[in-house]
């Protein structure tokens, strides 16, 4: 079957994309039910952050000491961790709230710490005939993300947060059983990667332009992150209302599923690389766009950057980072991929909420544009053209 291993990672970006959608995009709604003030759910999700920040490269480093042999060995034990914390804090929520609560935080970290993991499976050793479509499988995951939040957000108001316990079990279990169906062979290593430094030092050494990228990376995600977690702010700071906020949501949603889905048809017009380096440029205009409009209709308007930047950055990476790296250092470069996310949530989120108190949400707008224009500096001049890796001593 010609899309049998494209459905079936399809499965596995549902199971984590629910997964994101139920635990973290529910996170508020969980902790205040627990009885923690905003300031506590804000300062428990960034530790949570920088627990899987440092928890990422550990566990790509032994990954990739193994030839990416290890891989599915480490997603079981991270699925399963996920899926027995989920079990037990469903079992423990009536009784003890601290005690759900800490499971609740330990599976946001574990959450974040296994999509390098997830991505690296899509770029393992492929038939020749049905091979994995990655933005297919991304764009059906974000579709599930959406779907889960309709339904789980009715149920929240009905049941409570005790839905939201229940719903993670389940969406964890469809992880575990999707990864364990889905072959995965790593792809074959080179003489010469067998012999070099398995160091970090040794890594950053060998990609030093892709270390420049993650820092051009950075300043995009913190740019991306002060428009879409103070959205609410930015619309009633220019005298709108939520209905506003949700229509630009479904909107800026609607529009990034056609370039993922057809991902791998731009691929054939050019390298993975001229996306990204594109992408940076939209995720400029979409922040300049939002701090000059004056109405509505210009608003919605500037979601059309969404299809050029975070569409983009959500996919052309995973083939990015294939096309200039070794085998045996793929997991790792997309594990420091995923960390740039995490890093830019955590300094984002805090710049936000700190410039838009201190100095308005002109100034914090601002401060997004500037971002987002250094990072597209960055990528521009920082992402190299690569189909294929070249082993460079």
């Amino acid at each position: 079957m010609k899309y049998k291993r494209t459905i079936q990672y399809a499965c596995i970006q549902c199971g984590y994309w629910m997964g994101v959608g139920g635990l973290i995009g529910f996170s508020s709604a969980y902790l205040l039910e627990n009885g923690y003030t905003n300031g506590q759910i804000g300062v428990i999700v960034a530790i949570c952050s920088l627990v899987s920040t440092f928890g990422q490269p550990i566990v790509a480093g032994r990954i990739d000491r193994s030839g990416g042999k290890q891989l599915k060995h480490w997603l079981y034990l991270i699925a399963g961790s996920l899926l027995a914390a989920a079990l037990l804090q469903a079992f423990l929520f009536p009784i003890t709230r601290l005690g759900a609560s800490i499971l609740f935080a330990a599976d946001m970290a574990l959450l974040q710490m296994v999509l390098p993991l997830i991505n690296s499976l899509s770029v393992g050793k492929e038939p020749e005939v049905g091979r994995t479509d990655f933005g297919i499988a991304r764009g059906i995951g974000s579709l599930a993300y959406a779907v889960l939040a309709a339904i789980l957000g009715k149920c929240v108001a009905r049941w409570g947060a005790r839905s939201i316990s229940l719903a993670i079990c389940g969406i964890f279990l469809l992880l575990f059983l999707s990864i364990h169906f889905y072959v995965y062979e790593p792809r074959e290593l080179e003489a010469q990667d067998a012999r070099r430094e398995p160091s970090e030092k040794g890594f950053l050494r060998r990609y030093p332009r892709f270390g420049i990228t993650l820092a051009g990376c950075i300043l995009l995600y913190i740019s991306h992150v002060l428009l879409n977690n103070f959205t609410l702010q930015i619309v009633l700071a220019k005298g709108w209302d939520s209905v506003v906020m949700g229509n630009m949501q479904a909107i800026a949603a609607i529009l990034e599923l056609p370039v993922m889905f057809c991902f791998g048809w731009l691929l054939k017009k050019k390298p993975a690389s001229f996306w990204f380096r594109l992408c940076g440029i939209a995720f400029f205009l979409k922040a300049v766009g939002t701090l000059l409009v004056t109405s509505v209709e210009g608003f919605y308007a500037v979601q059309l950057m969404q299809m050029g930047g975070w569409a983009v950055i959500a996919v052309a990476p995973v083939y990015y980072i294939k096309g200039i790296m070794a085998p045996r250092d793929a997991v790792k470069g997309q594990s420091y991929f995923t960390m740039t996310n995490t890093i830019g949530t955590v300094v984002g989120s805090s710049m936000g909420g700190f410039l838009i108190d201190g100095f308005g949400m002109g100034r914090a707008l601002l401060f997004g544009s500037i971002c987002a224009a250094i990072g597209a500096a960055i990528l521009f001049v920082s992402v190299q053209r690569a189909e294929s890796y070249v082993h460079t001593k």
